[in-house]
């Protein structure tokens, strides 16, 4: 139905790294052709699966929202190695609750003159910020609507008239963790 969901993990690596770093899987490790390993294969306590190499590294946790990648971010040229450590005690391992409960209502859809419309259902008061981005992934509009109380809500953007014809992704951000994102195409 064109939405996307994403969930905050529970840990971080450090300075906040992580986006666009890549999985280099150790090519030795007896695996699968689309390259699962083959965990009841692997012999020993300790075994490195991989290695984590570059990415972003960030002074902020969200630098996009404010237009400062420039002064807060950089390549990482880093490499953690990824270990595999057989045990038999528990490994305390978090459950992650992936459920969001938040989502919105987009329209009109598709839209001639730019101007959306978006419902939404706080639980809690706060700041709902909003990205509008193409398909290719820039951001063409953001923004932030303040003090937003708990409860319904419908607020507008109007994206620019400048914008060509295209399908566009917009994500709402609630409680500063939860994304919600839908398509929607610019006439």
């Amino acid at each position: 139905d064109g939405t996307l969901t994403e969930y905050q993990l529970p840990i971080e690596m450090p300075g906040l790294k992580g986006a666009s770093a890549e999985f280099i899987m150790n090519e030795d490790l007896s695996h699968t052709s689309n390259e699962v390993i083959k965990l009841n294969d692997l012999n020993g306590d300790t075994t490195i699966i991989g290695h984590i190499y570059g990415g972003i590294l960030s002074s902020s946790l969200n630098p996009f929202s404010s237009n400062q990648t420039s002064t807060q971010t950089s390549a990482d040229n880093n490499i953690y190695a990824v270990k595999l450590i057989r045990t038999n005690e528990p490994t305390g391992v978090i459950q992650i609750d992936g459920s969001n409960p938040y989502s919105f209502e987009l329209y009109p859809n598709p839209t001639e003159d730019g101007k959306l419309y978006m419902n939404y259902h706080l639980n809690n008061s706060g700041n709902v910020n909003y990205f509008v981005s193409t398909i290719n992934g820039s951001i063409i509009d953001s923004g932030k609507w303040f003090n937003k109380t708990k409860g319904e809500q419908t607020d507008s953007l109007q994206i620019d008239p400048s914008v060509a014809a295209q399908i566009l992704y917009v994500t709402l951000v609630f409680e500063g963790k939860y994304f919600v994102t839908k398509q929607v195409q610019k006439l």
